[in-house]
């Protein structure tokens, strides 16, 4: 990490006296020049771009000429804000709706510039270099951390969560608003070895509550919920179920191409429920959606999941771009989450086509909370019901190779 030396107060002083009348700002730097340092301090791989043809495609940068880029333009701390939101996601998660002027916002807020500079002001390199450094050295620490939790093995668990989802679709879906708001409360209970209980409750403005039971065990998911007629019954479906076993044993190793999507932050300790824990940020930025088919290799559900999708595409192709921030609040003694909070934003391609129905929506944005508890409880035991045993099977593998 580089730092100014220090001088030492004397030699300033009597360095300052004849120089004063000569004295001159330092250059600002370019805009320019501001991404591509920021890049090379992410450690990004551009592949075979330019360092602006990577920024325009990642959205860091907007135009289509060098001259609409501004790259040559002298960097005030309002632009630089900016840029380092749109690095991070900020600016396409977008909380605040904020207009793409004010965007430098976010790096306020996430203590990313000075407070105690004009915002229109200009950017010397070193400033440029302190605040690159300190956000990718607190980026470093955190990784550390991170890999360290990722150590701690935790195949049993519970976990409460509540999630607002706002859809946002072409408004043309029969009988659905153009956006649709959603909260769902959810209780889960996770035996990485034996699979995963869960209930929850959705409801909505014009949309009657719903409650679910959910069981995943082997490749099948069985689920009660009431039928038209409102009675309640247990249904499976076979072949649309994670492999829990490929989740617990995935390793950093292999997981490694999907952190580069992730910018960590360390933002030290607070108090949370009367408990010390370790606060880190993560930010997300995904733009290459071949990274979606990875995640679904990794989980087991990449073949399941293309046979859904309309020949031709890839299931990489029903996303534009997914943005997020979450917080994750960890135990420093034990490594392991005692909550998050997740705020998301995913764009979708609306003409993507399902089994013959094109998707229609275009966006969701997800914010909420997750706690988690009794790390390896043994009150954690994953069994299915007699009912939920005789539920009628619908198999998708075998409804594929009818196609």
């Amino acid at each position: 990490m580089k730092r100014l030396v220090s001088l030492g107060l004397v030699f300033l002083l009597t360095l300052a006296v004849p120089m004063a009348a000569m004295a001159q700002e330092p250059a600002a730097i370019t805009k320019g020049e501001f991404v591509k340092l920021m890049l090379e301090k992410a450690g990004v791989d551009l592949g075979d771009k330019s360092y602006s043809d990577f920024a325009v495609e990642y959205g860091i940068l907007k135009g289509k000429t060098d001259s609409s880029l501004g790259l040559e333009d002298p960097l005030t701390y309002r632009t630089a804000g900016i840029l380092m939101a749109r690095f991070l996601g900020l600016s396409s998660l977008n909380l605040h709706e904020l207009a793409s002027s004010d965007e430098f916002a976010y790096a306020l807020e996430y203590r990313l510039l000075p407070v105690d500079v004009a915002m229109d002001s200009a950017v010397t390199a070193s400033a440029a270099n302190d605040m690159l450094d300190s956000l990718f050295a607190s980026s470093a620490k955190a990784r550390e951390f991170i890999a360290e939790k990722n150590n701690q093995v935790a195949k049993k668990y519970k976990s409460s969560s509540t999630m607002t989802i706002k859809i946002q679709n072409k408004g043309d879906m029969s009988g659905m608003p153009g956006d649709m708001v959603t909260t769902t409360t959810t209780r889960s209970e996770f035996d990485m070895d034996k699979g995963l209980y869960q209930e929850t409750v959705t409801s909505g403005a014009g949309i009657p509550e719903t409650r679910m039971e959910m069981y995943v065990v082997g490749d099948t998911v069985y689920m009660k919920s009431k039928d038209t007629q409102g009675k309640e019954m247990w249904y499976a479906v076979k072949g649309i179920a994670p492999d829990f076993s490929k989740l617990a044993d995935i390793t950093p190793e292999q997981s490694k191409d999907l952190d580069k999507y992730g910018v960590y932050r360390d933002m030290g300790y607070t108090i949370k429920d009367g408990k010390q824990v370790r606060v880190i940020d993560a930010f997300l930025n995904i733009r290459d959606m071949k990274v979606i088919s990875e995640a679904l290799n990794l989980a087991g559900m990449g073949g399941i999941m293309q046979n859904i999708t309309a020949q031709g595409q890839a299931i990489e192709d029903m996303y534009r771009g997914i943005y997020g921030r979450i917080v994750y609040y960890i135990d420093p003694e034990t490594k392991l989450i005692q909550s998050a909070e997740i705020y998301e934003r995913v764009d979708l391609n609306p003409d993507f086509t399902i089994q013959g129905q094109s998707l229609n929506i275009s966006s969701e944005v997800i914010s909420g909370t997750i706690d988690y508890s009794d790390y390896g409880g043994d009150d954690i035991v994953i069994e299915l019901p007699e009912e939920a045993k005789n539920a009628p099977v619908i198999d998708i593998t075998r409804e594929f190779q009818k196609q």
